[in-house]
């Protein structure tokens, strides 16, 4: 604007900009997930579209190799377990142990699954903690030096993922994976799964909040039972196709469901 403040363009993009201002319609009321509020902001009708990543080959090859070096059996079943989920928010990751308690779960009750650890640069040291202390059950971990094309094809190996409202997350969605979605300081009704999946909110009164910090204890991850994550996880598992489809993507950027 000619105050030096940014402004909402035309009529259609004021819901949108008036979320950014408004706590109680953006945390409370809005039930607009954020691709309709993206299209509405553009003056479309939003008709359920997706969005979509491509692979490359290369890409492919490379989570091949990951894959191949984890020594399972071809019919194993995977579950991916994204552990981190950035420092932008307060709380936005699930604790690592219950992480853990998944994972010795699984793999008590699903004999033919396996886990495997995924995350960035940042979750590096996290995750190997964690395989650490998993290192009397079969948990692999994927590291944390992957590009984002091989982190995508990492997590299109996966039957199911399980992510807070992260990169995993979307990612997972975007290569139509099943998900078990976490949701504490962020709004989970802006997101949709597509069908696809479960998201799992916070029963904490604070939540969503948004905050960069916090001092709750109890807080809004530790709200979040490993119960609740693993029934869940194996709904969205019996749920998935045994056998993978076929990853040839789409060369759009936005499906139509």
């Amino acid at each position: 604007s000619r105050y030096g403040t940014p402004f909402p363009l035309n009529q259609a993009a004021e819901y949108f900009f008036e979320l950014g201002l408004n706590n109680d319609e953006k945390f409370n009321k809005n039930r607009k997930s954020y691709q309709q509020l993206i299209y509405e902001a553009l003056a479309l009708t939003y008709e359920g579209e997706r969005f979509a990543i491509d692979l490359t080959e290369e890409d492919r090859r490379a989570a091949q190799q990951k894959f191949d070096s984890f020594g399972a059996e071809p019919s194993t079943r995977w579950v991916g377990l994204n552990a981190g989920a950035g420092s932008s928010f307060a709380y936005k990751a699930w604790r690592p142990e219950g992480y853990e308690a998944l994972v010795r779960e699984l793999a008590s009750r699903r004999p033919e699954v396996r886990c495997v650890l995924l995350g960035g640069p940042e979750e590096a040291e996290l995750l190997g903690d964690i395989a650490a202390r998993l290192s009397d059950v079969p948990v692999f971990n994927a590291g944390g030096d992957n590009s984002l094309g091989e982190f995508t094809a990492i997590i299109d190996r996966c039957d199911v993922v399980v992510s807070g409202d992260t990169l995993a997350m979307h990612l997972a969605v975007a290569r139509q994976r099943r998900v078990v979605a976490l949701f504490g300081p962020t709004c989970e009704q802006e997101i949709t799964l597509y069908g696809m999946g479960t998201k799992i909110k916070s029963p904490i009164e604070c939540s969503p909040c948004y905050r960069r910090t916090c001092d709750k204890d109890p807080t809004c991850q530790d709200k979040i039972l490993e119960s609740q994550v693993l029934e869940a996880v194996l709904e969205q598992l019996d749920a998935a196709p045994v056998e993978q489809p076929s990853r040839a993507g789409a060369s759009s950027l936005a499906l139509r469901e």
